[in-house]
């Protein structure tokens, strides 16, 4: 049998024909032996793989590889010759060049304490020159001569087989990343050298194996980390490091949901307030006393028929945990749309990255309607953080998981209990089962047993009111999809129907930006449609962005859905919100990275003067401290009588006009009855109000009259 001298061990994973382009480069020598190591079907780590082809090598040298590198000529020859002339040399290492024909920095110092604090943590971008950081990468070498240096990549790597043994192989401990910087301490340690070898050049275009991973890779890196500096630095430099890393690693997010609570929450006292919130807050207050549990809430914009109760749920829930005060529903949603904010960064991180889904969620933080829907929590303020929920289920929804399956169609009609705007979002859920290839038939319990679950409150209404509502609502979405056709005269789509949707949809989008920034608009939507541009040309990588191709649908289907309604409702849009967060993450995903810093300097820009504005705008808003004066007035002069509110204002036609403030005088501990003593309240200056026999009381806004004289 013919003598092997060197033993070349791939670990594939997942590559495809990356793995047979490596083998068609790998020179053929009768003294070689090439060992593929399977870890697609049971995934021992890439160092775990390397061990198992070492025990299997015949050869005195062994040449671990990536099946993403590609040697030039002589590459793997010059590796050999070096190490067959250098017995101190433990490890040799080859020069890569990336995709952008640019040499890789593939070889680093010994990561101390303060070189590990500063070289790997954001100071390594924001001071670039720094003295730790240039030591740690080797930064004043140009790689273009040989040099001992401390680690190289494990990408590539040439061993002595009796050295790599006697250093005791790759750690099983790191289960991937990190090994090669053990490995070569370990080999440090015991006299043995590591060499860059400049002569030997490996193409190393992109990490393939990893794209197709289906464990959270980040998540790996950074245990493989904690590992070796507890192994090498010790336990609590270890944890010291990962608590510092964790900081710098996480600072998008910790700075997009502090943004994103700081607006929800800044100036308290500027929150506005109107009778038909007011109206949801005496039912809270009723379901907190345990005198009632609504089934449905407000009227919605589809005519004859209600929202769910979710929202009455929602500030039942932030008076028990926050207390009988107006200040606790904002508070509590300030809470819950900042956790949207944040879970919508992550879902959109695990595909894009995390500066693409950082400058795309900063959309959602600081857009005007999402905060000043925010400070005043009225059933769409929830649309975008559940709507968050629901494609995050799309996007991990699996055929082979009843549980997945559930909590999608649950979370769908979740998300409906809050707005019925959403009902054309129901058929995300086909296609995101035609993409899965999920059997219906297989999952028909849970798909049943989710939309009772979803649905409940509804259900027992209909229960007990013959069906007058859910099943009310499907005849007539069937009708309106029928009368867009103009069969009977009434809701036909004409061309001035379209213009005056297309104007009133415009208006809606503008104020997710502002009043004022129109420009805004045009360059923001000149962003999204580039997304589209950018989509067809990666088109084969679709599948991998499932979260795009549901905003795509999404987004399709709900504007069908407007102007089959005819009117597009303000309830209609907050969906929209988180599908341009997605389309301008995706762009900037997908952008060239010249264009990509123009669009990011765009977007600074333009989140910067939202900031601004909506500052602007709260601090110049009335104050809720005008209503609670008012209130406390009405109820310290009343003496415990009942009190009888009436207003003469314009708005006053409606039943809910002066709900808020009935909701605050029973907080204060009033009473309202309708024969109890009279209390004039008016919001509008231009109302007039009588004078004769009467005392009147201003508290800035609010004007307050009673009857003097009985």
């Amino acid at each position: 049998m013919k003598k092997i001298t060197l033993s070349i061990i791939i670990v594939e994973y997942k590559s495809g024909s990356h793995l047979h382009a490596l083998l068609q480069a790998i020179p053929t020598h009768d003294d070689w032996e090439v060992i593929v190591i399977d870890n697609s079907y049971e995934n021992k780590g890439y160092g775990g793989g390397c061990n198992s082809g070492a025990e299997k090598a015949r050869g005195r040298y062994l040449l671990f590889l990536n099946p993403d590198v590609l040697p030039k000529k002589h590459a793997i020859e010059d590796m050999f010759e070096y190490l067959e002339h250098h017995p101190k040399v433990g490890i040799v290492g080859p020069k890569f060049i990336n995709e952008d024909g640019k040499t890789e920095l593939s070889s680093t110092e010994h990561p101390s304490f303060w070189k590990a604090f500063f070289s790997l943590s954001f100071f390594n971008s924001l001071v670039p020159g720094l003295s730790l950081s240039s030591e740690y990468w080797i930064k004043a070498w140009n790689r273009e001569s040989t040099k001992e240096v401390s680690v190289i990549s494990g990408a590539t790597m040439m061993v002595r087989k009796d050295d790599f043994m006697k250093a005791g192989a790759f750690d099983p401990q790191f289960f991937l990343y990190w090994e090669e910087f053990d490995l070569c301490k370990r080999m440090e340690n015991r006299g043995k050298s590591t060499v860059f070898l400049a002569s030997s050049i490996f193409h190393h275009p992109q990490r393939i194996s990893m794209k197709q991973a289906d464990f959270d890779v980040s998540d790996v890196f950074r245990k493989s980390r904690f590992v070796y500096f507890k192994k090498h630095l010790g336990l609590v430099q270890g944890i010291i490091l990962e608590l510092w890393f964790a900081l710098t690693e996480q600072w998008r997010i910790l700075f997009l949901i502090g943004l994103a609570f700081y607006l929800r929450t800044m100036m308290p006292t500027h929150i506005p307030l109107i009778g038909d919130v007011g109206r949801d807050y005496l039912y809270a207050l009723n379901v907190v006393r345990g005198q009632e549990i609504p089934l449905l809430g407000i009227p919605s914009s589809i005519p004859r028929f209600s929202q769910g109760p979710l929202n009455i749920w929602f500030d039942s829930i932030s008076f028990i945990l926050g207390g009988f005060t107006v200040f606790s529903p904002p508070l509590f949603a300030a809470v819950l749309t900042t956790m949207g904010a944040g879970a919508l960064y992550c879902l959109l991180e695990r595909t894009v990255g995390k500066q693409a889904s950082f400058f795309g969620s900063l959309f959602f933080a600081v857009s005007v309607t999402a905060v000043m829907q925010s400070r005043m929590p009225f059933y769409l303020f929830a649309v975008p953080v559940f709507l968050v929920v629901y494609l995050w289920c799309l996007s991990v929804v699996k055929n082979s998981s009843r549980r997945s399956v559930f909590f999608v169609v649950f979370t769908y009609f979740f998300l409906l209990q809050w707005e019925l705007a959403t009902l054309s979002l129901i058929l995300l859920l086909p296609l995101s089962f035609f993409l899965e290839k999920i059997s219906i038939k297989k999952h028909w319990i849970g798909i049943v047993g989710a939309t009772i679950m979803g649905l409940l409150p509804q259900i027992v209404f209909d229960i007990t009111h013959r069906c007058s509502h859910l099943c009310g609502l499907v005849g007539w979405v069937g009708y309106r999809i029928v009368a867009v056709s103009g069969f009977d005269g009434r809701h036909g789509l004409s061309g001035e129907a379209i213009a005056r949707i297309v104007t009133k949809s415009f208006d809606q989008f503008l104020s997710f930006v502002g009043q004022e920034n129109g420009s805004t608009l045009y360059a923001v939507g000149v962003l999204v449609f580039l997304s589209f541009f950018y989509a067809f040309r990666h088109q084969q990588t679709l599948k991998k962005h499932s979260l795009y191709v549901y905003a795509i649908f999404g987004s399709m289907v709900l504007s069908l859905s407007i102007f089959i309604h005819g009117f597009p409702s303000e309830a209609y849009f907050p969906p929209y919100l988180v599908f341009i967060v997605i389309f301008l993450a995706h762009t900037l995903f997908w952008m060239p990275k010249r264009a990509q810093r123009i669009a990011i300097f765009f977007l600074i820009f333009f989140y910067a003067k939202q900031v601004y504005f909506l500052q602007k705008d709260i601090a110049s808003s009335s104050s809720i401290l005008d209503y609670l004066h008012a209130s406390q007035w009405i109820v310290r002069d009343s003496k415990n009588e009942p009190i009888h509110l009436v207003s003469f204002d314009n708005g006053s036609s409606f039943n809910t006009y002066l709900d808020h403030i009935k909701f605050l005088v029973q907080t204060k501990g009033g009473k309202i009855e309708d024969s109890g003593k009279k209390y004039v309240v008016s919001f509008e200056r231009e109302t007039i109000l009588p004078l004769l026999q009467y005392e009147k009381r201003e508290f800035g806004m609010v004007r307050v009259v009673k009857k003097s004289v009985y």
